[in-house]
């Protein structure tokens, strides 16, 4: 029991690390001045497919802290929050390979999220919204591959 225990803390403290390093790359994306990737909100989406509701909770309140140190949240942090607990719960009641219902999460996440948040902007340059959505997808496939291979509970 003590070595399951252990275990899960270094699971969950291998998302917080990589949680960790998408804040960082979200921040100084090199990507800045072209298709801005969202790497917090994709690392949230896929690690909400692994984790329990406690554990990616205290994850969205980390990053929402990060991203936005404010004592008011705004629209986008706001969806920003709900979109990886959305994800959370639609791994308990979609059934299907998990890889596939994390692939949906990222797409539809990212879509909703811009959608909500900068509706004009984003739909008005489809090719600069695709581009987004793909670089969310190619982080999010990385991040499930990470994930899947070394970060995976035991359940």
């Amino acid at each position: 029991m003590r070595h399951e225990e252990q275990r899960e803390r270094m699971i969950f403290f291998g998302h917080l690390l990589f949680l960790g390093v998408a804040l960082l790359l979200q921040t100084w994306s090199f990507l800045a001045d072209y298709a801005r990737p969202d790497f917090a909100l994709v690392l949230l989406l896929v690690s909400a497919l692994f984790l329990d509701f406690p554990k990616i909770f205290l994850m969205i309140l980390i990053a929402v802290f990060f991203l936005n140190w404010q004592p008011s949240l705004s629209l986008d942090l706001i969806v920003f929050s709900i979109l990886p607990i959305l994800a959370f719960l639609a791994k308990k009641f979609i059934p299907g390979r998990p890889e596939v219902v994390g692939f949906f999460a990222v797409f539809l996440g990212t879509l909703a999220f811009y959608s909500i948040s900068t509706f004009e902007v984003f739909w008005s340059n489809l090719v600069l919204a695709g581009a987004v959505v793909v670089w969310n997808l190619v982080f999010g496939y990385l991040a499930y591959s990470v994930i899947a291979k070394f970060l995976k509970p035991l359940r």
